[in-house]
């Protein structure tokens, strides 16, 4: 009966460490509708509080036809806070920068063009 019992636990806590995959994929495009090569996609996590702390985790660049990609395993929570993920992008063009930001569902493929103004 124990042995049954130390099982299910273990299993129940390997199942939670592993967390499901988070996809995000898609294409940078400019206000021309034309894809950007070589744009920085920045995705950032932060926690879901009055005071929310954000921290950037990873960065992708677009290859020649402007497709970006990212794959992580996303964490639920971070102590007793929610944790929530997005993206941001930016385009520095001339004198002006523009952002483009993303929420991500976490666990499922996310299909995320950015069209930057």
């Amino acid at each position: 009966m124990k042995t049954k019992s130390a099982i299910t636990i273990l299993l129940t806590l390997l199942l939670i460490a592993c967390g499901k995959k988070t996809q995000v994929k898609g294409v940078v495009y400019s206000k021309h509708n034309i894809p950007i090569p070589n744009a920085s996609i920045d995705l950032y996590t932060y926690s879901a509080s009055d005071y929310p702390e954000v921290t950037q985790t990873a960065v992708a660049t677009s290859n020649s036809n402007g497709e970006y990609q990212f794959s992580f395993r996303a964490r639920k929570t971070h102590g007793f806070m929610r944790v929530n993920y997005h993206i941001k992008c930016k385009s520095d063009s001339g004198n002006f920068s523009t952002y483009s930001q993303h929420p991500l569902v976490s666990g499922q493929t996310n299909n995320i063009d950015i069209y930057l103004q």
